[in-house]
């Protein structure tokens, strides 16, 4: 019977109440110090994002490259906890948003929560200000934009500004969903501790602390013949082993010295490893047949003399110093850490070896055991590995990228393409911002090919698709090619209308190439047919439709596009 007194069950009661007590203090602690690095976090990440946002915006307005502020802006959109990004000029008109549908309209005219006074004290003062809302966990920032920027108002005492909004609910989330999952799984594995830890008590301790007390006792009133028998890897197995030891030694001390003795001299003689002895003058005192081997003196030849003479330059010249500097100071560098050094056989050859070195004293005297392997062969494996996998670790690059990509246009390929529109619509939907695909094709290619072949009709599909390529230059647009003589482009953040602008540019600038084509009864040169669709989710969407949706809506403009006489943009609409 078990006695709540027991230490079997006190220790396990004691130790589920600490862990628990200390886990709940832990875990609380360390959700208020995540919550408190999170607005730290956020407070930094908004001003620096201010600072460099502000100074790049200013030599782009400078320089009238309003679209690559664009093109920058945008980049930001993916960031789940970004609410608001936008730049205006000194009238208030937004020259760039992380919304598209923003851009020409004065920022009041816009859902944003912009302070006025804060625009005003940022614009006047030419430095940013922080806002923290402790309530809504989010944290706004305002920075001055000033330059001469051609055609936009700007200069350095009238200057537009940069808004940043960010949202740390989204941070909170995640580590309140993180802190709730490391205490659950903490009380059960406590739980789990403490039934293991009195049932490892009653059977390993109990028992055989009774044991080694009677074996104890018996051994001191002079029966020496029986020893603890107890097995195991725990404390009381290794108290047990140490009696038992102890036991040995009291009978059988002098013959056990005399045996190791004995051992130790065969070890030397026989161990694989080269073993050399020397005094602290760096003399050589011992040196076994490995170590013969190993660097081709006998040991007659070297007993005597001073150990750098297995040293190749210039650690030959500087041993001597070694030896006094560790001597006066005591500060190690080899002893009793072990490195890899070079060493130098009779013949000459240098060779890499491991060193290990001991420090002793016998009668006073203060002697060094060195032990050394040739790692001759070891390194030049380690070197074939390193280069193996180097040579294996590109190849998977390549591998990776052939995957990706079309081998013929070096567009991205039809199965990256899939995947890609999937993550923007979900992207789109998330952040309520507009996705657009366009979808072309090559009017009349079949013909191209039967006059003038498919070797023609492959350069033809490269040509196209590097004019694709030059047309589609942002970091978040996805030129693909769909199959055979159709491409395919997918364009976050834009919406119908703007998507339109770019089909059209691009559909003239594969007419302006001046491909020639005999077979075509639309015209003279390779021209493309374009379809567009757009998703544009609202505050209802949750769920956006399918990638397969926004697809077939293209291939119907598409479609329709070819029917009206080719060479032209025709739009599917929005779904």
């Amino acid at each position: 019977m078990i006695r709540w007194q027991s230490i079997r069950v006190v220790v396990p009661a004691l130790t589920l109440l600490f862990i628990c007590f200390t886990l709940a203090i832990a875990l609380l602690s360390g959700q208020s110090l995540a919550y408190r690095r999170i607005v730290e976090d956020g407070i930094k990440q908004v001003s620096d994002r201010l600072n460099f946002i502000q100074g790049v915006a200013e030599q782009l307005i400078a320089l009238g490259a309003v679209e690559r502020l664009n093109h920058l802006i945008s980049n930001f959109a993916a960031e789940p906890d970004l609410l608001a990004l936008l730049v205006t000029d000194h009238k208030g008109e937004i020259l760039a948003s992380i919304r598209y549908v923003d851009t020409g309209k004065h920022y009041t005219e816009t859902s944003y929560i912009i302070t006025s006074e804060k625009v005003v004290k940022a614009t006047n003062s030419n430095s940013s200000v922080l806002d923290e809302d402790h309530k809504r966990h989010i944290i706004t920032g305002y920075a001055p934009v000033c330059t001469k920027g051609e055609g936009l108002g700007l200069r350095s005492t009238q200057c537009g500004f940069l808004y940043y909004r960010l949202d740390l609910a989204y941070q909170y989330r995640l580590a309140r969903a993180n802190f709730y999952r490391v205490l659950a799984v903490s009380l059960v594995g406590s739980g789990l501790g403490a039934m293991l830890l009195l049932a490892a008590l009653s059977r390993l301790i109990t028992r055989r602390t009774a044991l080694m007390a009677e074996i104890s006792e018996n051994f001191s009133r002079g029966e020496r013949e029986r020893r603890i028998a107890i097995t195991g890897r725990d404390e009381l197995a290794w108290l047990g082993q140490s009696l038992n030891r102890l036991f040995d030694s009291v009978e059988d001390n002098e013959t056990a010295l005399q045996e190791k003795e004995e051992r130790w001299r065969s070890l030397v003689e026989t161990v694989v490893d080269a073993v050399i002895t020397i005094n602290d003058k760096g003399i050589i005192e011992s040196f076994n047949q490995s170590a013969e081997n190993m660097f081709g003196y006998n040991a007659k030849e070297v007993i005597g003399k001073n150990v750098s003479l297995l040293m190749p330059e210039p650690h030959k010249s500087l041993h001597n110093g070694y030896m006094k500097n560790y001597i006066d100071t005591g500060h190690k560098k080899v002893i009793g850490i072990g490195r890899e050094v070079e060493a130098i056989k009779k013949n000459g050859v240098i060779f890499p070896v491991e060193l290990a070195v001991s420090e002793m004293t016998i009668h006073g005297e203060r002697l060094f055991t060195g032990l050394i392997r040739d790692i001759t062969e070891k390194r030049k494996l380690r070197d074939d590995i390193i280069n193996t996998n180097r040579d294996l670790f590109e190849a998977n690059l390549k591998l990776e990228e052939l995957a990706r990509t079309d081998g013929l246009t070096g567009l991205y390929n039809r199965r990256h393409f899939d995947t890609v529109l999937e993550e923007e619509m979900h992207r789109a939907s998330r952040m309520a911002t507009p996705v657009s695909l366009i979808m072309c094709d090559i009017d009349h290619f079949k013909h191209y090919n039967d006059i003038l072949g498919h070797q023609a009709g492959d350069a033809c599909l490269i040509s196209i698709a590097g004019i694709i390529k030059q047309h589609f230059l942002r970091g978040s647009d996805l030129p693909a090619r769909y199959g055979g003589e159709e491409f395919v482009i997918i364009m976050p953040g834009f919406n119908e209308s703007q998507c339109y602008k770019h089909a059209e540019l691009l559909r003239q600038s594969v007419r302006a190439a001046s491909i020639a084509h005999p077979g075509s009864d639309t015209d003279k040169y390779v021209t493309i047919s374009i379809g567009i669709a757009s998703f544009q989710p609202n505050d209802s969407t949750v769920i956006p439709p399918t990638p397969a949706l926004l697809i077939e809506t293209a291939d119907h403009a598409l479609y329709e596009a070819k029917r009206a006489g080719r060479n032209q943009v025709k739009l599917g609409g929005v779904i």
